[in-house]
C-alpha cells in the first residue's frame, strides 16, 4: 500500500480518493503532513497558523488528521520537532479546519 501526498499546501486527494474512501470506511495513510517548511509560507497563512498554535508542525498534522479515516505518519527531524508535534494534545475547532484549508488552498492551483 503506498502513502499519498495530503497536506496544507497539497489538498489534491480532498476532491476524489478521500470522499471514495470514507464512504466504505477505507483508511488512508498519508504522507509530507509537515511538508512545507514556515519560510516559504506567505505572512498570511503564518498568522492564520499563529492563531491557532503557533507552530506549522502541529497545525499541520491537526489538520491532516480532522478527516476521518487518515492515518499521518510525520516525519519530525529532531527529537524537539517530535516534542512540538505531540505537546498539548489539543484539536483543531470544525471552524479552523476550512478556514485553514482556505488559507493555504492557492498551493493547489501549482501542482
Amino acid at each position: 500500500f503506498d502513502q499519498v501526498l495530503y497536506n496544507l499546501n497539497s489538498h489534491r486527494i480532498a476532491e476524489e480518493l478521500l470522499p471514495y474512501c470514507q464512504e466504505p470506511h477505507v483508511t488512508i495513510i498519508v504522507d509530507g503532513s509537515l511538508a512545507t517548511p514556515s519560510r516559504f509560507l506567505t505572512n498570511h497563512q503564518l498568522k492564520s497558523i499563529e492563531q491557532v498554535a503557533g507552530h506549522y508542525g502541529p497545525v499541520a498534522l491537526n489538520w491532516c488528521t480532522s478527516s476521518t479515516n487518515i492515518i499521518v505518519i510525520p516525519k519530525p527531524n529532531s527529537v524537539t520537532r517530535t516534542e512540538e508535534l505531540i505537546a498539548g494534545g489539543w484539536r483543531l475547532s470544525p471552524a479552523q479546519v476550512p478556514h485553514l484549508g482556505e488559507d493555504f488552498a492557492w498551493w493547489v492551483l501549482l501542482e
